[in-house]
């Protein structure tokens, strides 16, 4: 077991969301932060390589602030305001993403941080890329991408011949005001809403990571990336070696590392020291 020294911290997105994260340093008066966010429905402290990337971390000029984004949960209650807003992963947009993100930088820029690293798990992945897409900030130094998954190409290939005939009845509910209800189990148990978002293939969440696609908006990023995938990652839809690949071949980031580590999965299990080092490392030859 590992216990963690840190800070209980609630922020605001730019959006007046209010948010929670956990805020942990590796050593004081540290510059550059960190920002991690979770996969489809998790939560800051769902993974469990947390805990060894904060314990690899101590004593380096990294710190980690790990944070739930609108997206965090199945349907969760936030505050915007006096307002109460129902989101969570059956509601979420993932073009409002670039608000929880920028709302963590802001947060983190009164504490005095300057330079910062985006850190994304699964669907937090695409939450990166897309923010660092759209607002191309020069103080983020660097993008980690923690099992990059095309979610567009898993739906697809898990539901075969249904497949088409499942975004065509959430398009139906869209046009007909019944975007937010919740779809039928046989499609998935998020609204239609929020299924389209990946499954359409028209929607820029579907386009992300698609590793079939052009990859648009991964290719706007010219900061220096570091991708990790588990050789047994049960959610990819191709081999890491292909998606990587493909990645190498639309990258203009001025430095992209590619890295397969054996004998995990998605979540890294039993390998998350190794994921810790290996993010380390990266960003230890960056600062060379």
């Amino acid at each position: 077991m590992i216990i963690i020294d840190g800070q209980l911290v609630s922020f605001e997105s730019t959006d007046k969301l209010g948010l929670n994260g956990f805020l942990m340093k590796s050593k004081t008066n540290n510059k550059t932060l960190i920002i991690h966010i979770h996969g489809m429905g998790g939560n800051f402290y769902w993974n469990t390589f947390i805990q060894p990337i904060t314990k690899t971390l101590k004593g380096s000029k990294y710190d980690l602030f790990t944070i739930n984004t609108r997206g965090n949960g199945y349907i969760t209650k936030f505050y915007q305001g006096k307002n109460k807003r129902y989101i969570g992963v059956a509601h979420e947009n993932i073009e409002e993403s670039i608000f929880d993100v920028q709302g963590a930088i802001n947060f983190a820029k009164k504490l005095g941080y300057t330079k910062f690293i985006l850190s994304g798990h699964s669907t937090g992945c695409q939450k990166m890329i897309y923010y660092q897409s759209k607002k191309q900030n020069k103080n983020v130094k660097a993008v980690l991408l923690l099992a990059p998954g095309d979610d567009y190409s898993i739906d697809k290939k898990e539901k075969g011949k249904t497949f088409t005939k499942a975004v065509n009845f959430a398009k139906k509910q869209v046009q007909t005001g019944k975007g937010d209800e919740i779809l039928p189990a046989w499609i998935s148990k998020y609204s239609a809403k929020r299924y389209l978002g990946f499954a359409d293939p028209k929607n820029t969440e579907s386009q992300l990571l698609n590793y079939n696609g052009d990859l648009k908006q991964f290719s706007k990023i010219k900061t220096p990336i570091l991708a990790v995938f588990g050789k047994n990652d049960e959610y990819l839809e191709t081999t890491a070696e292909d998606a990587f690949e493909k990645l190498r071949l639309k990258t203009n980031s001025e430095f992209l590392e590619t890295i397969i580590i054996k004998n995990t999965n998605h979540g890294f299990k039993k390998k998350e020291n190794e994921l810790a080092k290996t993010i380390l490392n990266f960003l230890q030859l960056l600062d060379a």
